[in-house]
């Protein structure tokens, strides 16, 4: 875990601080630590020598997914790339992003529009002014197994819009099941872990509000074999 002694801290306070990984000052460590939990990736600060910048990753795992509070002091851009094994829904709690997709270019902020990150679809974002956001990681192999058994096909790649609307019912569903669990995640602390039972069931409720809730390429599939459509 990459640390240093005075991180500068803004609202609201950070969540999950129970379940610090990196909280540091520099970018190559952030880089490193934060590649490690996630994937390797560019991180490019606005200004390099920013007194601004710094980096915080706090990350309560479960079984096949993880919430995770990421917050960038100053402003940064993040290049992964393409994700590969993962899907990130990025709920912004402070600042504001630009995610840019291979068809996309949206602007996330609090209250107004969250991001979907498909694990094939190659990305590169900028978060501005402090942004701090909360993040569901969710295995791609487990999500597309859900999907494949939902639409009645073989388990392939899934892709989703990649803008989330948290005014609409799907969005604010979604939004709600994550503080949940960060509420959980919180009272629990890391020394006391959800049930294998509690664990499956908080994933297949994610599961579904993403895959119900949500516009993917295995929509109409679903809608078709559960009988919602023609």
């Amino acid at each position: 875990m990459a640390r240093a002694a005075s991180i500068p801290q803004h609202a609201p306070a950070a969540r999950l601080a129970a379940f610090n990984r990196v909280s540091t000052g520099s970018v190559d460590d952030a880089a490193d630590a934060v590649g490690r939990i996630f994937c390797p990736h560019r991180l490019t600060p606005e200004h390099r020598t920013s007194p601004d910048f710094f980096a915080l990753h706090n990350s309560a795992v479960f079984g096949g997914f993880s919430v995770n509070y990421v917050a960038y002091g100053g402003s940064v851009s993040i290049d992964p790339g393409c994700l590969e094994r993962f899907f990130l829904l990025q709920i912004p709690v402070h600042g504001s992003a630009r995610i840019q997709t291979a068809a996309r270019d949206i602007t996330a902020a609090p209250g107004a529009c969250a991001s979907l990150l498909s694990p094939t679809i190659p990305t590169r974002m900028t978060w501005q002014n402090n942004c701090a956001q909360l993040i569901l990681l969710v295995d791609r192999r487990l999500l597309e197994q859900r999907a494949a058994a939902l639409s009645g096909r073989p388990a392939g790649a899934v892709e989703f819009e990649p803008a989330v609307d948290l005014s609409s019912t799907g969005g604010r569903a979604l939004q709600s099941q994550i503080l949940e669990l960060v509420d959980l995640a919180e009272r629990l602390g890391p020394r006391r872990p959800l049930s294998p039972m509690a664990a499956a069931n908080m994933r297949e409720t994610l599961l579904g509000g993403l895959l119900h809730g949500q516009r993917h390429s295995a929509s109409d599939a679903i809608e078709r074999f559960g009988g919602r459509a023609e």
